[in-house]
């Protein structure tokens, strides 16, 4: 029986238009309406974000580097791409508001006796703005999520590979205190949070600065009556800070306790025939919920 070998990904051979609109996934898409896929109907990892790659990049910065300057070689270029689409975004949605604001006065002035001049012409000038604001705010917001969540998966990846390397190349002694409880967590828990917090990173600068304009703005146009308004909203601050450092106070005391259950349910599902001839069941089972009571 003749089997295909998966396709290659077709992103680096696909023309810009493709790329930026992801038209090349298109005829993968047609087909799995048609038919189930299998996986030989799937691409292949590209190769800027296959494994082999990317331990490159990881292993290319100086060992005694802190781990943050050897993820960010791994990371930088799809992290910079997210940040300049996060800062086109945001400016198009701190525009939008400022465009409507000019379209209401524009009407506001048409209903009075003396209607403005070139009223038509000014009018749909500022609705193709509107219209160009928000199809490139919905595009560019688009397009920096995809960017930051391949950042995320290449650290996932990058973070999995090293870890498993890693225990590979531990002596006998070294992995004696090393319990599978504590790898499952570090692989399935710890490397997918470094995922999911780089899906906001660049809330980091991008939140403030749009606070900063959006606040500027509103004196401006409203007056300093705003100022009681946005002291409000920076009052929240220091409860939301505190908030954040007791979630992280109680996730730091219950790691460890999570690795010792996560190890007991590997080490009955790994000798779960010997569990089973001697009856252990109960004792692993009440192990495991006195563990779990503890989070």
């Amino acid at each position: 029986m003749k089997t295909t070998l998966p396709q290659e990904w077709p992103e680096e051979n696909s023309s810009f238009f493709s790329r930026i609109t992801y038209s090349f996934m298109s005829p993968l898409l047609r087909k799995s309406t048609k038919a189930s896929l299998s996986e030989f109907d799937l691409y292949k990892v590209s190769k800027k974000e296959s494994i082999s790659t990317l331990q490159g990049l990881f292993r290319s910065v100086a060992q005694n580097a802190t781990i943050l300057r050897r993820l960010a070689a791994v990371g930088k270029e799809p992290f910079l791409r997210a940040g300049f689409c996060q800062l086109v975004a945001i400016t198009c949605q701190t525009t939008m508001p400022l465009i409507m604001y000019k379209l209401i006065n524009l009407i506001e002035q048409n209903e009075t006796s003396s209607p403005p001049p070139n009223f038509l012409s000014t009018g749909l000038f500022w609705s193709s703005l509107m219209g160009l604001a928000v199809f490139f705010y919905a595009f560019f917001a688009n397009m920096q999520i995809h960017l930051a969540m391949r950042t995320g998966m290449r650290l996932r990846a990058t973070l999995i590979s090293e870890l498993y390397l890693t225990t590979l190349e531990l002596s006998p002694e070294g992995r004696k205190t090393l319990h599978s409880g504590e790898l499952t967590n570090l692989s399935a828990n710890d490397a997918q949070k470094i995922f999911e917090v780089f899906q906001e990173a660049h809330l980091i600068w991008s939140a403030p600065l749009q606070a900063i304009v959006v606040s500027i703005l509103l004196v401006v146009m409203l007056g300093w009556v705003t100022i009681v308004g946005i002291l409000i909203l920076f009052s929240i601050l220091p409860t939301v800070k505190i908030i954040i450092k007791k979630m992280l106070s109680v996730r730091s005391k219950r790691m460890p306790i999570t690795d010792e259950r996560v190890n007991a349910s590997c080490e009955v599902l790994t000798g779960i025939k010997i569990t089973k001839l001697n009856f252990w069941e109960e004792s692993f089972y009440s192990k495991i919920t006195t563990f779990r009571s503890l989070r």
